[in-house]
């Protein structure tokens, strides 16, 4: 990971396997925010600061503290709201490990000893199972062009995989607009419900989108 200084103002930061952050932007691409670029303090904490090599995910982070942090507890409480309406009355979609328990979804705790630690929440993601199909609703959308990543905070992403969880930057969308469509090649999918609609409705639009995309998966086998 680097950071390579522009002009004096603008930094390109540098994230894997060629690629370049791109922009970040809350709630749709109108309204652009400044990355946090990371330290060398930040890097030695945490090499893989931007770009985690395990599991080959991006995390692009605002500039601003009180954004980050609004942000990051917006989800969470947009994740815990829609997690209840599912757990009460649609439990069976909720993925769960061999245990018993959830699968996954927590906190993004290599930040913790950081300077941004209040960004834990902001990755969170509700893990979901419909037969032998797998949905990870992420509350961003990651999207890539001429090999710069970008993202928009406070905006679903559908993640969609059968077997071993695909981790690679060439699965993401080419966009961040809204988008159901359905393709075999891609994996993530532009959820298009507003962020700020109330839970029941997304669980409910998001039931229903889970199913039409089980249907579709089937018919192309």
């Amino acid at each position: 990971m680097y950071v390579i200084n522009d002009d004096g103002s603008n930094y390109k930061i540098g994230i894997g396997d060629g690629y370049v952050a791109g922009k970040l932007y809350l709630f749709n691409q109108k309204y652009e925010i400044l990355i946090y670029p990371p330290t060398e303090k930040d890097k030695k904490i945490f090499e893989s600061f931007i770009y985690d090599k395990t599991t080959q995910n991006v995390h692009l982070l605002p500039l601003d503290p009180m954004l980050l942090k609004s942000c990051s507890e917006s989800i969470a409480d947009k994740r815990e709201k829609i997690f209840n309406v599912l757990s009460t009355t649609r439990a069976e979609y909720i993925r769960k490990n061999k245990k018993g328990g959830i699968d996954g979804g927590g906190a993004a705790t290599m930040y913790s000893k950081t300077n941004i630690n209040m960004s834990l929440k902001l990755f969170q993601f509700i893990p979901l199972q419909y037969e032998n199909i797998k949905y990870d609703l992420m509350f961003v959308r990651f999207f890539k062009c001429n090999m710069k990543v970008s993202c928009v905070l406070n905006s679903f992403q559908i993640k969609i995989y059968e077997k071993a969880e695909p981790r690679s930057l060439k699965y993401y969308p080419a966009s961040g607009e809204d988008s159901m469509l359905y393709d075999e090649n891609s994996v993530y999918y532009n959820f298009p419900v507003n962020f700020n609609e109330s839970a029941e409705v997304i669980v409910e639009k998001l039931c229903y989108f889970i199913k039409e995309c089980a249907n579709k998966i089937n018919e192309c086998k």
